[in-house]
């Protein structure tokens, strides 16, 4: 049988690896190479430089093409892409986000290659504008991307609730598949002699108990709740450190935010990391304070790591913590509870140690790489035998 050859689409941040580059990366890397063969299409709006999926794609030795675009929709995109899914023969082309879900739409009238989207963020804009406090542009941009979805062949969602929203949005059930985002346990445990250096460097004294967090400085993501629900874990335990790795728009807000609170010294920065690994290896609790999550595979790498989790009850959070089995769940926006749950952990050892056990068995089991890629072969294969290779 010929290799089946599978193009995937997305628009990179230049910042940082996001949740769907990592799913992309994951695939190219691991994807069984005899059966498939991937390539990666960037839609950017510069040269191909800064872009870290793009050296990432190439330090794999995949093949990936940049479609440079002049402005939001550019028209051009569409003869380029068309012409790209031509030279490699592409049977399957894989989405990542509105604007490569639209741009693929148009670009693949009259060409037999399959589309599936994939859904690995917030979704909700064009259902109720009123309780998502968004503006009209990102309604328009939901509503559009709503109907857009709905000539795929195939829309991947990561989690319960969104595949439940699809439903609510008359998106044909039987188009639709679950697939967690997945992760490496062995790329995650802890390792003394790192985490000895890691403290050193941030200036943190050997016994100090850390909390930390990993994730874009954005407003979903909730961090001034942490930082609230700090000012009461300190008074307890003072010497205690919360390490905040991520960068993003809201740095400076948080940090002045920490400076009214009075807890600026027990507050560390680290800004972006592409090693997210060595400040995982420094924490005794992970914290997850989002307010909105598409899924949020940061708390599987904390679950695969060995760190007990507490994380909020929204987006797919709740389709990977079971509250008190594997974790500790609370309400968005609830500092008091992250505070209760922050100190609970650090008061009991025998909990933190039943969490661990217990999140590192259903990371295996259920949220491990191996099982995604096994099901996003499944679905190609599915394809394949329905419709034909290319």
């Amino acid at each position: 049988m010929d290799k089946i050859n599978i193009a995937h689409i997305t628009t990179p941040r230049r910042d940082q690896l996001s949740g769907s580059d990592r799913v992309i990366l994951s695939i190219l890397s691991k994807s069984d190479k005899k059966k498939f063969n991937h390539i990666v299409f960037c839609l950017t709006h510069r040269e191909n430089k800064g872009y870290l999926l793009i050296e990432e794609v190439k330090k794999i030795g995949a093949t990936v093409e940049t479609i440079i675009l002049k402005w939001r929709f550019d028209i051009r995109a569409f003869c380029i892409l068309r012409s790209l899914l031509k030279k490699y023969n592409i049977s399957i082309l894989q989405t990542y986000e509105y604007k490569s879900n639209f741009i693929a739409l148009f670009s693949t009238f009259f060409i037999k290659a399959k589309k599936i989207a994939r859904i690995g963020g917030w979704l909700g804009f064009g259902l109720s504008i009123k309780s998502c406090n968004l503006d009209r542009k990102a309604f328009i941009y939901e509503l559009i991307d709503s109907f857009v979805r709905k000539c795929f062949d195939r829309v991947v969602v990561v989690s319960t609730e969104i595949k439940d929203k699809l439903v609510a949005q008359r998106c044909a059930k039987d188009k639709i598949v679950l697939i967690h985002n997945g992760t490496d346990l062995d790329e995650y445990y802890q390792n003394s002699a790192d985490s000895t250096n890691v403290k050193k460097t941030l200036s943190i004294k050997s016994g100090a108990k850390i909390i930390g967090t990993i994730g874009r400085l954005t407003i979903e993501k909730g961090h001034r709740y942490l930082l609230e629900a700090a000012v009461e874990v300190l008074q307890k335990y003072p010497d205690a450190k919360f390490v905040i790795v991520g960068e993003g728009e809201l740095k400076r807000a948080l940090f002045d935010y920490s400076k009214k609170l009075g807890i600026e010294h027990s507050i560390i920065f680290t800004g972006f990391s592409e090693n997210v690994g060595k400040y995982l290896s420094i924490m005794d609790i992970f914290v997850f304070p989002s307010i909105w999550e598409g899924f949020g595979i940061v708390v599987i790498e904390a679950m695969a790591a060995g760190i007990p989790v507490i994380a909020t009850k929204v987006g797919g959070i709740p389709d990977i913590i079971e509250n008190n089995e594997t974790g500790i769940l609370v309400e968005a926006k609830n500092s008091p509870q992250l505070t209760k749950a922050i100190n609970l952990l650090l008061s009991d050892g025998e909990k933190c140690e039943f969490f661990k056990n217990n999140a590192k068995k259903i990371v295996r089991d259920k949220f491990s790489s191996k099982v995604m890629i096994e099901k996003y072969e499944e679905m190609y294969n599915n394809l394949v035998a329905t419709y034909g290779n290319i």
